[in-house]
């Protein structure tokens, strides 16, 4: 009976401790546009290489801050499925 009390207590725990790692994993991916590097673009959005990366930036600077993602489709290379693949991930803070 003890033993079957602690596989429930750690398989419970472990149960628990994953879900926190997945949560911060989850913000790991979200991106700020406006303030991210060619790199974090790189890596954090699906679909996006070191090119559409720079252009991402390159816009950015040409034309001030992104406001929502009608702003961000002008981009050069972004269309409707980087949208659909990344709109959980991508942020407009200033």
């Amino acid at each position: 009976m003890n033993k079957y009390l602690s596989t429930i207590a750690l398989t419970s725990l472990l149960m628990l401790s994953s879900g926190s790692f997945a949560n911060n994993k989850d913000k790991e991916l979200v991106v700020n546009v406006n303030t991210a590097t060619v790199q974090e673009l790189d890596d954090k959005l699906i679909g996006v290489g070191k090119r559409t990366a720079e252009e991402i930036v390159k816009h950015r600077k040409e034309h001030g801050p992104f406001k929502n993602m009608d702003d961000l489709d002008q981009v050069k290379f972004i269309g409707e499925a980087f949208m659909k693949k990344n709109e959980s991930r991508i942020v407009f803070e200033q």
